[in-house]
């Protein structure tokens, strides 16, 4: 099931599609360019930048919740078994 585009997405596909196209107009001669044309690669490259950052972080922040949430499934499940065992003598489930 996939899900439509995001901002980020198209920030990414935006950037690398101005870097394209400025190399291909600049090959082709139609860009005989003043200073800020030429600074047109590190536009593209700066928006593609960013929505790549961007997408990192979201990847890196669900990474971090899913290590934090085997972390707190292993530490109930540590709980569950010293109390089934007994072994647990603050619970209200330990024998006693």
């Amino acid at each position: 099931m996939r899900r439509g585009l995001s901002f980020w997405d198209i920030l990414i596909y935006l950037g690398l599609l101005i870097i394209i196209g400025w190399a291909l107009l600049k090959s082709l001669g139609v860009i005989n360019s003043p200073t800020w044309i030429d600074m047109i690669p590190y536009y593209g490259v700066g928006l593609a930048g960013l929505g790549g950052a961007y997408k990192i972080g979201k990847i890196m922040n669900g990474i971090e919740r899913l290590l934090h949430m085997e972390k707190r499934f292993n530490e109930v499940e540590t709980t569950h078994k010293l109390c089934i065992e007994g072994k647990l003598h603050n619970s209200p489930y330990s024998k006693k």
